[in-house]
């Protein structure tokens, strides 16, 4: 029996099999590039795809179980047919900056805290999402909530 981690990270897909003893049996990393530009920090979500693939098809055995991690807060939007409409903005941006400020303009800072629990932070989804709804028209209206 093997079991299989992968971790969706964001400069690498890298996965281990090991065996029921606990012994490392496979482990392969592949790196994929990330788009900068200012404070903006994006990857495609291909690339994890095609990665993932890879790494599939490199296993040495099929494994008993496989589990996932990956990347808090990067922001992926799908359309209709849950492809993605643009490259994932990473956790790292920062550009949705500006409505951070705006929400706490709006709403208030120890408002947003006690409804939300946390100060609106620029790599947080909700700030992404604005910063497409704004400056990204027509991916936002190609986006499709998925659940």
């Amino acid at each position: 029996m093997s079991y299989l981690g992968i971790d969706v990270g964001t400069n690498a897909i890298k996965a281990v099999m090991i065996d029921s003893s606990g012994n490392i049996i496979f482990e392969k990393s592949i790196d994929y590039k990330i788009y900068f530009n200012n404070c903006y920090a994006e990857e495609n979500p291909y690339d994890w795809i095609n990665g993932f693939k890879k790494i599939m098809e490199s296993l040495p055995e099929r494994p008993e179980s496989m589990a996932f991690t990956g990347q808090m807060h990067t922001f992926v939007i799908t359309d209709d047919y849950e492809k993605p409409v643009r490259n994932a903005i990473l956790w790292s941006d920062f550009r949705g900056y500006k409505y951070s400020q705006f929400l706490i303009k709006k709403y208030g800072l120890k408002n947003l805290i006690n409804e939300t629990g946390n100060y609106p932070l620029s790599n947080f989804s909700l700030l992404k999402l604005l910063w497409i709804k704004y400056n990204e028209k027509q991916n936002f209206k190609k986006m499709k909530m998925h659940l």
